[in-house]
């Protein structure tokens, strides 16, 4: 008779880990269908970075699936340099003149291109999981920078960007999805 409890006792045991298993799958996949959906749409907002220890401010505005326009406000001497990313390339623009740019040639357009291949791996979950931490919605995944992290308050709108392969912090200030 006490055989048969501990049996049955290890049986539930087994079961509850299981099921505790398949509940935090589902809220990891929720977690990564709700940010997806979120981030898959336009917004705009204000960046704070820090690339190998230089600080920039930019504006950066999603306009529609893989279409970025990024901006810098600071430093004073790239306050005329933006970037955009279409389905044609990573494009700069510098005082009225544009050009096709290869990332790896411009360190700004590294940390451009990084930050955006981020936010499309978010946007369209691939390869990412997705945990919480908090209120907040912890993201990470893989990019051609290297794994990032990405935190999200509890409205969906991102917090943080870490790249530590190329020593790349971000901060998100005034988010807004666009309506």
């Amino acid at each position: 008779m006490l055989r048969t409890i501990e049996i049955i006792l290890l049986v539930l045991t087994v079961l509850l880990f299981i099921t505790a298993f398949i509940a935090c799958n589902n809220n990891s996949a929720k977690l990564q269908s709700n940010t997806a959906q979120q981030l898959s749409a336009a917004f705009h907002c204000t960046v704070n970075a820090t690339l190998n220890g230089t600080d920039y401010e930019t504006t950066l505005a999603k306009q529609g699936s893989g279409i970025y326009t990024l901006s810098f406000t600071k430093p004073a001497n790239l306050s005329s340099l933006s970037f955009s990313l279409t389905s044609e390339g990573l494009k700069m623009k510098y005082l009225g003149i544009e050009a096709s740019v290869d990332p790896s040639s411009i360190p700004q357009s590294a940390f451009v291109n990084a930050m955006l291949d981020a936010f499309d791996a978010v946007s369209t979950k691939t390869g990412v999981t997705a945990k919480l931490s908090g209120k907040d919605t912890v993201l990470s995944g893989n990019t051609k920078a290297g794994d990032f992290i990405m935190t999200l308050n509890p409205d969906y709108t991102p917090k943080s960007l870490k790249i530590p392969g190329i020593d790349l912090n971000a901060l998100f200030k005034n988010f807004e999805y666009d309506k």
